[in-house]
């Protein structure tokens, strides 16, 4: 079931209909909404639609919230996703935090905070896809330049030791800068209500 609103697209993954449904009501006003009830078939979603948004509970049959999280980052590794749990554990809050989760909420929840949390994750992926966007254009004409400096070195006698690795330090500092981008070094935060 899809409610088509505004900007955003939030994906609500839960197995129990009732927070599932609270959190549709929450939030369908301000977001385009999709909802699954398991691991597989957010998985699914996330495949075939732009999500920006996931909310994602931990506990559910087939596979747990931690399982799909980790998919999904193969899946999209930009996706936002709030973990709204009703069991919350230092340990979980953990895994989830390594697994790059935005925030992590307990049940029940408050309205206005999953509301405010969901708008700040929206607004936080298209800023980082903003600024993603930005450096790649920045760093097309650098790449295209390595390649026929490359070639044309390459066409005419062997690229010398220094200059390749100059080349691949180039290729290196830009792919981790765009990682940096995508997620922040020690940016860490969770709601956590144990």
């Amino acid at each position: 079931m899809a409610i088509i609103k505004a900007e955003g697209t939030v994906l609500v993954v839960d197995d129990d209909p009732g927070p599932r449904e609270a959190l549709g009501l929450v939030l369908e006003h301000d977001f385009r909404m999709l909802f699954a009830q398991n691991g597989r078939e957010a998985l699914g979603l996330l495949a075939r639609s732009a999500v920006d948004v996931v909310t994602l509970d931990l506990r559910m049959p087939g596979l747990t919230g931690e399982q799909t999280l980790a998919l999904m980052r193969e899946t999209d590794p930009d996706v936002q996703v709030i973990i709204v749990t009703g069991h919350s554990s230092l340990e979980s809050a953990v895994a989830a935090l390594r697994l790059r989760a935005f925030d992590y909420i307990s049940k029940p929840f408050d309205a206005r905070k999953v509301r405010a949390l969901v708008r700040s994750a929206v607004d936080e992926r298209a800023e980082r896809r903003a600024k993603i966007d930005r450096v790649k254009m920045l760093l097309e004409p650098a790449e295209s330049i390595l390649d026929v400096a490359e070639d044309l070195v390459a066409g005419s006698a062997p690229l010398p030791e220094r200059e390749r690795a100059k080349i691949e330090n180039l290729r290196r500092n830009a792919a981790a800068l765009l990682e940096e981008l995508r997620w922040p070094a020690g940016r860490a935060r969770a709601s956590i209500a144990i």
